[in-house]
C-alpha cells in the first residue's frame, strides 16, 4: 500500500485513489499489508514517522507511566536507539515466539511409544520424520534449552522491576 502525504496532512491511498485515515492505515498494517508512506511533493520516505505515530495513538501505549517517557526522552541518542533496538527488539521477539500457537497433532498418526521415544537419539528421530513418523511426541528438549528460557524470563521480570523502580523514584 504507497500513502502520499500531502503537507496539509491529508493521505491518500494511491492504490485504491482515495483519502484515507490513519484508523485506515493502522487497520490495513493489521491485515498484514505493507504499507509505504510518502512526501507527496519530493517523495522522501515518511514511512517510519507514520508508523512511530500510529503506534503511540494506540491504547496500551497510553499505559506506559510519565515518568518513564520523560526518561526515555532524556537518554541521548545512541543510548535511546540500543533501548529500542536491543531490548525491545529482544522482548517483542521473546513475546511472539511464547504466544505462538503450538503446531496442531496429525490426526491419524500413530500414538506415541513413550518408552521407545525417551530411546531415541536425535539423529534416529532425524530419521523417522524423513520416513514420515515424525508425529510423534518428541523427547523433552535439553536442559540447556530450559535454562535458556528461564534465564529470559528472569531476565524480561528485572527489567519490568527496574521500569517500575524508575517510574517510582522519578514521580517520588
Amino acid at each position: 500500500m504507497v500513502v502520499k502525504k500531502y503537507s496539509t496532512r491529508r493521505l491518500y491511498d494511491t492504490e485504491q485513489s482515495r483519502y484515507v485515515k490513519l484508523v485506515d492505515l493502522a487497520e490495513a498494517v493489521r491485515q498484514g499489508r505493507e504499507l509505504k508512506v510518502v512526501d507527496a511533493e519530493s517523495g522522501e520516505d515518511l514511512t517510519q514517522g507514520v508508523l512511530l505515530q500510529l503506534l503511540l495513538e494506540r491504547e496500551g501505549i497510553k499505559e506506559l507511566p510519565s515518568p518513564v517517557l520523560e526518561r526515555l526522552l532524556r537518554l541521548d541518542e545512541r543510548a535511546l536507539r540500543e533501548f529500542f533496538a536491543t531490548w525491545v527488539g529482544t522482548a517483542l521477539h521473546s513475546y511472539l515466539e511464547q504466544r505462538a500457537p503450538a503446531p496442531a497433532p496429525v490426526a491419524d498418526a500413530p500414538a506415541p511409544e513413550p518408552e521407545r521415544a525417551s530411546d531415541l537419539s536425535p539423529d534416529e528421530w532425524e530419521k523417522e520424520d524423513a520416513a514420515g513418523v515424525g508425529s510423534r511426541v518428541r523427547p523433552r528438549a535439553d536442559a540447556s534449552t530450559d535454562d535458556q528460557v528461564e534465564a529470559l524470563r528472569r531476565e524480561v521480570e528485572e527489567l519490568k522491576d527496574l521500569i517500575r523502580g524508575v517510574a517510582r523514584s522519578d514521580s517520588a
